[in-house]
């Protein structure tokens, strides 16, 4: 949203394909991994609980996290060119790319997914395309209503937004660990 608003849509569009393309690469790697998922589903107790300790660490750091108080500017008036479409594109990817709970969040996925067999192979593809899907047609509705919706995300908003994904995540990782231990015994 700050993109969008800051240096406009097609700015925003091009970043947001970036952190796309990082996905399906995260994707692809955690499909490899668990393409071995007999062996792994040994461990289904394990991963269970330490993907719920994760949950609730990253839970805790969105709840604590800091208000921000950078207020949101108009868009200047850029000249768009090549070299900033694709540092724009390359910044999404890396950005994307370099944040480990992002590759956590597509394991886990694709983890739950594989876990007690509730998915096939084809089912599990559909799957996390509905999930890429819907992140993406999220993020392009956010980056289109970025100015209007600038008077509602002040960071004040932001901050208790945050706190609330974090009781979430919090939540779920207390159920996945509380499902880890039941596993163990």
């Amino acid at each position: 949203m700050e993109t969008s608003i800051k240096e406009g849509i097609r700015a925003a569009l091009l970043l947001d394909f970036g952190v796309f393309l990082s996905d399906v690469l995260y994707i692809y790697i955690a499909l490899h991994f668990f393409s071995q998922r007999d062996s792994i589903m040994e461990h289904e107790h394990s991963i269970t609980l330490v993907t719920g300790i994760l949950l609730v660490f990253f839970g805790l750091y969105q709840f604590l996290g800091k208000k921000k108080k950078k207020a949101m500017h108009e868009p200047q008036h850029l000249i768009r060119t090549r070299s900033k479409d694709l540092r724009l594109f390359l910044k999404g990817f890396l950005i994307n790319i370099i944040n480990p709970t992002i590759l956590l969040y597509w394991f886990g996925m694709i983890f739950v997914g594989f876990s007690k067999n509730a998915f096939t192979d084809n089912e599990m593809i559909m799957f996390l395309c509905a999930i890429m899907a819907s992140f993406f047609s999220i993020d392009v509705l956010k980056i289109i209503g970025a100015r209007q919706l600038k008077k509602v995300v002040t960071p004040e908003f932001m901050h208790h937004l945050n706190r609330a994904i974090g009781v979430i995540l919090m939540l779920f990782g207390a159920v996945m660990m509380v499902k880890g231990m039941k596993l163990f015994a």
